[in-house]
């Protein structure tokens, strides 16, 4: 078995190589003193996995775990995961070495699919606003923000970064306070989700989906405006059913800018 700090040397390995028969072993960052976990560090571990090329699932799984315990990897959880690698397994006389599949395929029926496309066009619906510092906007845009608190995980792949649940949430604060008045439209056409059950080896029913698109923004600050299209991809878990999904990932980037 591998934990912690080798396993990380195992994912930036050129080959990685996993028995059948083995865990490798997977937790948060953390200060061994207070035994808390550490932002910066988590950040950096996230940036690492990031560059190596892992999904936001397969980062989410690594560092959810807290310093007193431990995420063991197998074999057929990379597979689920897209992490490539290749799985030996041994006889007395000769060894088999099979490559883990870099595709998730257990998806589940589409109607969690439907209920997650829903839940992302209707929350760029909720983060839109006129911004006009009416009572009723101000009252709107606060509920938006309290619900966020229970819309993120903790952490978050946050566009490349692995952040606090508090950082994000902060980040969409100053966002709403420089663009007070916002509009995010979602091409329906371009909405994709998939979905895929049992991705937690700990928990069998838990369900990993990506919805990924393209939107429609214009933005209004009481000196300049913006506009023009994004792409947008939101990963969601939920851990068993009627729990709720979380946002565990988020990144996106503008693919088109209107001119003023």
């Amino acid at each position: 078995m591998c934990a912690a700090a080798c396993a990380l040397a195992w994912l930036g390995g050129a080959t990685r190589a996993i028995s059948l028969r083995a865990t490798v072993g997977f937790h948060a960052a953390y200060n061994p003193t207070t035994m808390q976990e550490s932002g910066w560090a988590n950040a950096l571990v996230g940036a690492y996995l990031n560059k190596l090329g892992l999904s936001d699932s397969a980062i989410y799984y690594i560092t959810h775990e807290g310093p007193t315990s431990i995420q063991w990897l197998k074999a057929e959880d990379a597979t689920k995961l897209g992490i490539e690698a290749v799985a030996v397994s041994c006889d007395p006389s000769r060894c088999a070495w099979t490559p883990t599949t870099t595709n998730v395929t257990q998806y589940t029926d589409n109607s969690m699919e439907q209920q997650i496309a829903r839940a992302i066009v209707g929350h760029f619906t909720a983060w839109s606003s006129v911004g006009d510092g009416s009572y009723a906007d101000r009252t709107l845009q606060l509920d938006f923000v309290t619900k966020l608190n229970n819309l993120y995980s903790d952490p978050v792949a946050y566009y490349g970064k692995l952040a606090s649940r508090d950082s994000v949430i902060a980040d969409k604060e100053a966002f709403m306070n420089k663009w007070p008045g916002r509009n995010y439209r979602v091409r329906q056409s371009t909405l994709t989700v998939k979905c895929a059950k049992g991705w937690d080896a700990k928990a069998p029913e838990s369900v990993f989906c990506n919805g990924s698109g393209i939107l429609d923004y214009s933005v209004v600050s009481a000196s300049k405006t913006a506009s023009g299209a994004a792409t947008f991809s939101i990963d969601t878990v939920e851990q068993s059913a009627g729990t709720g999904a979380m946002v565990v990932g988020e990144t996106g980037k503008v693919i088109q800018r209107n001119p003023n």
